[in-house]
């Protein structure tokens, strides 16, 4: 797993580190960014999943110069569900949102980032 918190009190430009991902409207307090890969349920797209206090964002490893994301409002995230990949593996996440719209994922590090999200969530709220 890939983790990377940008804190702008301890980070000399969080903003540049931050363009890289293509998200610099993000508040650049805590973002943590797990490595991903974007799933619908027979092929896979590998980029970075960056958690703010107010978005998750998938931004695509091979469409970095382009407009290509998912940005998922925490504040719309009504639930989030594990699957199991191929039906062998747990890292699968389902993350379903108060409009019915489902977006899967696959992650190395399951239980981290839903505890992270959880929490954001809980201030979204």
């Amino acid at each position: 797993m890939e983790k990377l918190v940008i804190n702008a009190s301890l980070n000399n430009n969080p903003k540049k580190e931050a363009a890289n991902f293509g998200c610099l409207h993000i508040k650049m307090e805590n973002i943590q960014i797990h490595k991903a890969w974007l799933w619908d349920g027979s092929s896979q797209l590998e980029g970075r999943l960056l958690l703010s206090e107010k978005k998750l964002i998938f931004k695509p490893k091979k469409f970095n110069e382009g407009n290509l994301k998912i940005e998922i409002p925490v504040s719309t995230i009504l639930k989030m569900e594990s699957f199991l990949l191929f039906g062998i593996s747990n890292n699968g996440i389902k993350i379903i949102t108060n409009d019915g719209k489902e977006d899967r994922f696959i992650l190395e590090n399951i239980p981290n980032f839903k505890k992270e999200l959880l929490h954001k969530m809980k201030i979204a709220k």
